[in-house]
């Protein structure tokens, strides 16, 4: 008798092999996924690397980092009186710097913040620098209530821009890429929104083509919503701590820099005491461990990072408002120390350190005593809007250059 031969699986065959692949597929994909943050990570690491190289040989040619702000600010004379003795705020010193410049004859090409060479070939055409005497395109930090800020920006200046021309051409620059992280999505969707990375020749600055760049041109934009300083012109942003003079922050109390006459004299590395514990470059926005799903209090942008509903107005890159990078006890950023060295570590870490040392002496890590007050860099806006939640390493360390962010092993 003759049998007929089988053609095909069976359902059940079918199902085994389905179920197969399903479980294949669960293996796979998270080690897939892990491979792919492992490599974007290091990528930030790389390019955090770079950015710090790029300093160092600014700090190698000048005995001292760069910050956009020229050393005796505090020291203009002001009517024959320092400025820092007339108790002027830190907008009358640059105005009066910069009518001494001009009377004088020269000018300083290496101050403010650069962002191109501009389309007619002149250094400072597509330029934002002294000319346009907005604080912070002029100053490393700025605290609230004090000499030194800007009319209304607060927490702000020049720390945020580490891709300045004055900084990059020391390498033939510009280099866009290295100046943003991987994992920066929001940032970085906004930016080729604005066809920031179009021309190889200009950093990209973070504001749009609509926005005159030329001196005056931040002026009459100064105020506004958009633009301005709301986006911001780099992934990573320098220590504030490690631009001033050391003894700003000195011993947990701070100085308001516009009070002293050498306040605005940026160290050099040679001044780092702790070199492997204290930061030199950060990731600005809360960008590993960021694992906020399912919250309704902060509904993810859909746009790869989460919005921060306490900084409506503020930061915003077309309506996405990232965490920072001290929001939250999980935040982990990509750090490259004072001696160069590169690492994924952040705020448990500096908590740890800081209670550590607050056991030894009182003061802490971080400088508890700026006009920023106790919360310090923008803590308010955290995770949980508790800024004992959080820590102020990197922006606010106590002794500046001279202090250390973590205590090691």
């Amino acid at each position: 008798m003759m049998t007929l031969k089988r053609k095909g699986f069976t359902l059940v065959e079918l199902l085994v092999v389905v179920s197969i692949i399903a479980l294949l597929v669960a293996i796979l994909l998270p080690a897939v996924s892990a491979a792919r943050d492992t490599a974007r990570v290091n990528g930030s690491k790389s390019n955090s690397a770079q950015v710090f190289k790029v300093h160092r040989i600014y700090d190698t040619e000048h005995g001292h980092y760069w910050t956009g702000c020229p050393s005796g600010l505090a020291a203009t004379k002001i009517g024959g009186t320092p400025a820092y003795a007339a108790g002027v705020n830190v907008e009358a010193a640059l105005r009066a710097w910069q009518n001494n410049v001009a009377n004088s004859g020269w000018a300083d090409t290496e101050y403010g913040v650069q962002w191109g060479e501009g389309s007619d070939g002149s250094d400072f055409a597509g330029s934002a620098w002294a000319g346009a005497l907005v604080t912070e395109f002029n100053i490393p930090y700025t605290w609230e209530g004090s000499l030194t800020t800007g009319p209304n920006a607060p927490c702000l200046g020049t720390f945020r821009f580490p891709n300045t021309f004055t900084v990059s051409r020391r390498v033939n620059g510009p280099y866009n890429d290295i100046f943003f992280a991987p994992k920066d999505e929001v940032v970085l969707d906004w930016l080729r929104e604005l066809d920031c990375f179009d021309d190889a020749n200009q950093l990209c600055a973070g504001i749009g083509d609509e926005i005159d760049l030329g001196q005056g041109g931040w002026q009459n934009y100064y105020g506004s919503n958009d633009g301005y300083l709301w986006g911001m012109a780099s992934s990573y942003c320098l220590s504030p701590a490690s631009m001033f003079n050391p003894a700003v922050f000195a011993n947990g109390q701070w100085q308001d820099p516009m009070t002293m006459s050498n306040g605005f004299r940026s160290p050099s590395s040679a001044q780092a005491r702790y070199p492997s514990l204290k930061t030199f470059l950060c990731e600005h926005h809360h960008l590993q461990n960021n694992n906020f799903a399912g919250s309704q209090d902060w509904p993810d942008s859909g746009r790869g990072m989460w919005m921060n509903p306490r900084v409506a107005g503020m930061w915003h890159y077309d309506g996405v408002a990232p965490y920072l990078f001290n929001g939250h006890w999980d935040s982990n950023p990509v750090v490259t120390m004072q001696d160069g060295s590169t690492h994924v570590k952040g705020v448990a870490e500096a908590r740890r350190g800081d209670g550590l040392v607050q056991g030894e002496d009182g003061q802490g890590l971080w400088n508890r005593n700026t006009a920023d007050g106790n919360a310090g860099y923008f803590m308010e806006y955290s995770r949980y809007g508790q800024p004992d939640l959080t820590t102020s390493f990197h922006t606010h360390t106590n002794n500046g250059i001279q202090g250390r962010d973590f205590v090691g092993e």
